[in-house]
């Protein structure tokens, strides 16, 4: 079976770095899924969940901002900040969800950080009830 070689790269550490056979995340143009022999391309990343699908398992994590390279098998994400989700502290995330509440409509710093909180919510509740192959 053909695989891609991955790296999940954050401004302060490496993430992860290995094969994999798919990878989803989500661009300002939209989803994407990558498999092998993808087209070469590059895009920028959205504040969302990605999906690294290893022979081991699934393997999410918490991206806000960046880019992605691809060419052919090898996929590239550097993300501005990234956690992998068995990393993230749920009931952080809950307390920041809880603090910053319903933003208004101006403060595009508040809805930024709540967006964030969500990003990391969902891929920690993603990342418990995956269960590695």
């Amino acid at each position: 079976m053909s695989e891609l070689t991955v790296r999940l790269v954050a401004t302060d550490k490496e993430l992860f770095t290995g094969a994999a056979t798919l990878v989803t995340l989500e661009t300002l143009e939209g989803s994407v899924g990558i498999m092998p022999k993808h087209s070469p391309g590059m895009a920028i990343l959205k504040d969302a969940p990605v999906l690294i699908r290893t022979a081991d398992g699934d393997i999410y994590a918490a991206v806000h901002g960046g880019f992605v390279t691809i060419d052919r098998d090898n996929v590239i994400i550097l993300a501005e900040s990234a956690e992998l989700g068995k990393d993230i502290n749920i009931e952080r995330e809950k307390r920041a969800e809880s603090e910053i509440g319903t933003p208004a409509d101006d403060d595009e710093a508040s809805k930024a950080r709540l967006k964030r909180a969500q990003v990391r919510l969902s891929v920690a509740a993603k990342s418990t009830t995956t269960h590695l192959r």
